[in-house]
């Protein structure tokens, strides 16, 4: 979000400079999935049957809430939790809520004896 940047140039700057070192054909392939590969996404040609976390930010506008909901549908038991006011790199902009989240589901399916 805007307010991270301003408040944490420097991993801003790190995250800047990875993404800028990748390849860029290999980057523009890769990404040419969330274009063109939302249908492999949504309906997989072999079904997960695991325990699945979808996790998102809600101003996520490249991995959208509502993507996340179409791949959940797909999935039996399938869990989306979306995250308010973060976008893609949720997990770094608020590691504590984030982890919070994984671990209450890690802990719901271990109860549950899932995995």
């Amino acid at each position: 979000s805007d307010s991270f940047r301003t408040q944490n140039p420097d991993i801003a700057d790190l995250i800047r400079k990875t993404v800028r070192s990748h390849p860029k054909d290999i980057y523009s392939e890769n990404y040419r999935v969330l274009v063109d590969g939302v249908e492999e996404l949504v309906a997989p040609m072999s079904p997960l049957t695991v325990p699945t976390l979808l996790m998102t930010g809600d101003e996520d506008y490249g991995n959208s809430p509502e993507m996340s909901h179409a791949i959940a549908s797909e999935i039996p038991g399938a869990k989306t939790v979306i995250l308010k006011g973060l976008r893609h790199l949720a997990m770094i902009e608020s590691p504590e809520l984030f982890n919070a989240e994984l671990l209450s589901f890690l802990d719901d399916v271990t109860k549950k004896g899932l995995v």
